[in-house]
């Protein structure tokens, strides 16, 4: 899957967890979120019995989408003001 391609579908996920969440959230969810929220998925899973190497692939895999997608948002954020 192409990095462009990730980014959209967590900004999709983004778009749906806040239409689910938007009674319980200050703010609205952006795509690092999102990323960040499966990297902790990915750690609840490691405390369970048991080795499941795809979660350790996984949270590498989400750590890198997470650092590019903040460094957009910042980038976003600053060209915008």
């Amino acid at each position: 899957m192409s990095m462009v391609t990730l980014k959209r579908h967590m900004k999709k996920i983004a778009e749906i967890w806040n239409i689910v969440l938007k009674e319980k959230l200050q703010e609205p969810l952006k795509a690092s979120d999102v990323s960040t929220l499966m990297m902790a998925l990915k750690l609840a899973r490691m405390m369970m019995p048991g080795i499941n190497d795809d979660n350790y692939f996984d949270i590498a895999g989400y750590a890198a989408i997470t650092k590019i997608l903040k460094r957009e948002e910042q980038s976003d954020d600053t060209t915008t003001k």
